[in-house]
């Protein structure tokens, strides 16, 4: 079901960053449309929970089997972030290349491109927004996942054998966290929305979902109610997180405490079948699947055709684009993800991880989001 969760969540991020694109003062005019097309935040904010859940369940795995290789898990982790981004980025540089007219100076794209690939994205957006391109805008997401997952990291090897100590730090770091973000957001409200530890709290959320999960089976009885709840939770959580002082403040918690409860309660039995049906549809599975590919691909190529496209119209434009992402999402995924996923199949791999992966801890019923998509996931 998480791959169902994470599309709907890839199919709110998509509408969000629709403005490039589409005429908005028909969806300003009503508020339910307005509070829809702007639920992005709230939705990357699931696709954090669900994949620090997930990754952080994968870590602790191999810590209580005595089989965690810090260096090892740095290095799947990016070669799993690295594969469809890398790709994007030299289709980036290919189209500076050979476009009639450069839209972005060659200097501002290479030291773009440098940041993105290095994970360091977010932090040059808040310090050169001016010298930093636009349409790579959306992949601080993936700077802020990679730094959280290296603290994380660092915090699972170190405590291992100490779940409960774990637990205690990770909880202390998320109260840091809420209480820091809503104080930058009174002294930097654009600069709120790229700072790492302004965004570090769904990932936090899913990481101490992780740890605690033992402490929790204690609530299996109930684990319909937790993901039944979860689910309910996040539609009028994603209505006030629209807002942005509301996302900063309770409302982008609710969205997170919301998105731990359906992971939690999906790890500990299998959610109720109309629940699962519902999410668990073959179109948001395949998205869920597809989440990465899409997120990376879309922005750049919405802005990409709002700049060639001038005197289209919006559902002309709209058309080209779907097919366009199609297109780059099936071919990176063919060419990015599956061997990247070959690559870490190998039995060297595993010689390193010292010897074959066991299954983690909590049963997971729709995967491991780290071999997908993070993200958000997005």
């Amino acid at each position: 079901m998480f791959d169902g969760v994470r599309g709907v969540a890839t199919v709110l991020v998509v509408i969000s960053h629709g403005w490039t694109l589409w005429p908005t003062d028909e969806i300003n005019a009503h508020q339910g449309l307005r509070q829809l097309f702007a639920s992005g935040d709230a939705a990357v904010s699931v696709f954090f929970v669900i994949g620090a859940f997930l990754t952080t369940s994968g870590l602790l795995g191999l810590a209580d089997s005595h089989r965690l290789r810090p260096l090892v898990a740095v290095t799947r982790r990016w070669v799993r972030l690295s594969a469809q981004t890398y790709l994007l980025l030299a289709v980036v540089l290919v189209v500076l290349i050979v476009e009639p007219s450069s839209t972005y100076p060659d200097t501002d794209t290479g030291a773009s491109v440098l940041h993105v690939a290095t994970y360091t994205w977010n932090w040059f957006l808040h310090s050169h927004p001016v010298q930093a391109r636009p349409d790579l805008g959306h992949l601080w997401y993936l700077s802020v996942d990679f730094q959280v997952f290296l603290m994380t990291l660092v915090l699972v090897y170190a405590f291992r054998g100490r779940r409960l100590a774990l637990v205690v730090t990770l909880g202390g770091l998320l109260l840091l966290c809420l209480w820091w973000r809503a104080h930058m957001y009174d002294v930097d409200p654009l600069g709120v929305t790229l700072r790492t530890w302004t965004r570090a709290d769904s990932p936090l959320v899913g990481a101490l979902a992780a740890a605690a999960l033992p402490w929790l089976r204690r609530l299996t009885p109930w684990a319909w109610l937790l993901s039944v709840g979860g689910v309910v939770l996040l539609v009028p959580s994603f209505w006030f997180a629209a807002d942005v002082s509301a996302y900063f403040g309770w409302a982008g918690f609710a969205v997170d405490l919301a998105a731990a409860a359906v992971v939690v309660g999906c790890s500990l039995a299998e959610p109720p079948r109309l629940l699962s049906r519902s999410l668990g549809s073959a179109p948001l599975t395949f998205v869920g699947r597809q989440s990465l590919g899409i997120y990376l691909w879309h922005y750049p190529v919405f802005w990409f055709l709002a700049r060639h496209t001038f005197d289209w119209s919006w559902p002309s434009k709209t058309l080209l684009a779907a097919g366009i992402i199609g297109v780059a999402v099936y071919l990176g995924h063919r060419f990015s993800d599956v061997p990247a996923q070959r690559l870490l199949a190998q039995d060297w791999w595993r010689s390193m991880e010292g010897g074959r992966r066991r299954a983690t801890t909590p049963t997971v019923t729709s995967g491991d989001a780290a071999g997908r998509s993070e993200s958000a996931e997005r």
